[in-house]
Formats: C-alpha cells, sequence, structure tokens
C-alpha cells in the first residue's frame, strides 16, 4: 500500500473469451465469463490495474501472450 513505485505484471493472461489467448479466463473460467469497470469488459489485468489505480501505483509493464498485450494496451494505453 505504501512505497510502490510501479507494478509489474509478469506472466499474465487473457481476460475470458480472447479467442487467441493461452489459457484466457478471469478469475474462474467457471463462474466468471465477463466483468465490467464502469462498463468496460476487463480481465485479470484491469482487476489489477484497477487496484494499483486505487492505491495511486502505475503499472510500468504487463508480459504475457499477444492477446494479454493487446488487451493491457488497449485498457492502458501504450504509456
Amino acid at each position: 500500500e505504501q512505497g510502490c513505485d510501479a507494478a509489474l505484471f509478469i506472466g499474465m493472461h487473457a481476460m475470458a473469451g480472447a479467442a487467441d489467448g493461452v489459457l484466457s479466463h478471469t478469475v474462474s473460467s467457471e463462474a466468471w465469463h465477463s466483468l465490467t469497470f464502469n462498463g468496460v469488459l476487463v480481465g485479470e489485468t484491469g482487476i489489477n490495474a484497477a487496484l494499483c489505480g486505487h492505491f495511486g501505483c502505475p503499472v510500468a509493464l504487463v508480459t504475457g501472450d499477444t492477446a494479454t498485450c493487446r488487451e493491457a494496451r488497449d485498457l492502458l494505453g501504450d504509456g
């Protein structure tokens, strides 16, 4: 909560429904099929980024497959 300069999301996966994502799911592939924050569809990258934003910690890096990186770029920008 304090003392973090930035967050690094390493080895993330795409949200549920990403056809080209490796292991794509959101929290639980059995129970969660879509999740939105303020009308924006998000996966675990979006959940984690929102939590970081709440504490004022910027997301500096997201790694994962192509679908994950596209999802992160669409949500967080090229930064």
